[in-house]
């Protein structure tokens, strides 16, 4: 994580930094820090028209975003 955060110190307008950070925060449960983490990489990726990761970003944030289903199909 620490070597995210230099990274996106030294170099703020690279977005898989971003996206990788998001990453990291989702698996640790912090949801509100990845969503932000990949809205920058979103907007990141659309400003310099990497549309494979643009979409691969919208996708991790709509799986935080959407209630998970996975509890109701266990039951």
């Amino acid at each position: 994580m620490a070597d995210l955060n230099e990274a996106i110190a030294v170099n703020s307008g690279y977005p898989g930094s971003y996206a990788n950070r998001g990453n990291i925060y989702s698996k640790l449960g912090k949801h509100p820090e990845a969503i932000a983490d990949y809205q920058k990489a979103k907007e990141l990726y659309l400003e310099q028209g990497m549309k494979g990761e643009y979409l691969k970003v919208t996708l991790a944030l709509k799986e935080i975003q959407q209630p998970s289903n996975s509890a109701a199909s266990v039951q």
